[in-house]
């Protein structure tokens, strides 16, 4: 499903079933029957999928598009694995490494950073691949957006397919990669309103209908106010 959340209110505006660009048309018409306007709209923060864009761009032409943080980083990550599954597959010992290299440093055990090391000094492919996800990781804390293009040239040097592969689709999205830069804006608050909604799935045992799902997603997270008849 599709939904838009508004990042000052917080409020869960609009929910459809699928994630076509379509979705965007469908939002902007909705915005038309409760008299706002789809060039009120001026940053559309989202994931990089070429549908995304697509409905974004035709939907919200004159918005900013913003590419979260976090999917930047999930697909440098899975460009991390991927550095790591080429290394398997020609032979290397790599036991231990699948949780040894994911995620941050701070959030391995001693065991498994001991493991990250030791398999550095032994394959210097899986220590330059680590090394390129901190050093964008840190580059996406700051707010230096030619630091972003440097990035990538040192990627394209790093002799990793995988990492050239990233750092083409990086100077790809870069125009929304910056806006998060100098916007800071994440999709952080859908995260949370998705756990409300899984958690209101589980405890009515789901739902016999998406309709039903979306009245329910709307009454826990949209603050709407009943005017209901009491006696």
């Amino acid at each position: 499903m599709t939904v838009v959340v508004d990042a000052e209110s917080r409020d869960l505006l609009f929910m459809a079933e699928g994630r076509s660009g379509e979705t965007f048309q469908a939002f902007a018409q909705k915005m038309a029957a409760h008299g706002a306007k789809p060039e009120q709209i001026e940053l559309v923060c989202m994931d990089m999928s070429p549908a995304c864009r697509k409905g974004a761009r035709e939907a919200f032409p004159q918005a900013t598009v913003v590419f979260d943080r976090f999917h930047v980083m999930q697909m440098v990550g899975n460009t991390l694995d991927d550095v790591r599954k080429s290394l398997h597959r020609a032979g290397a010992d790599l036991q231990g490494g699948l949780w040894a290299l994911r995620g941050n440093a701070w959030t391995r055990s001693e065991q498994q950073l001991a493991t990250r090391q030791a398999l550095f000094r032994k394959y210097p492919k899986l220590g330059r691949a680590m090394m390129l996800r901190e050093i964008l990781q840190d580059v996406l804390a700051d707010e230096d957006t030619r630091s972003l293009t440097g990035w990538c040239s040192r990627a394209m040097r790093s002799r990793l397919e995988p990492f050239k592969k990233v750092a083409k689709s990086i100077r790809e999205h870069r125009d929304g990669i910056v806006a998060f830069m100098e916007t800071r804006l994440t999709n952080g608050l859908i995260e949370a309103i998705n756990g409300l909604l899984q958690l209101a799935k589980r405890m009515a045992r789901g739902f016999r209908s998406f309709t039903n799902f979306r009245t329910v997603a709307y009454l826990k997270t949209s603050h709407l106010q009943l005017n209901l008849p009491t006696l």
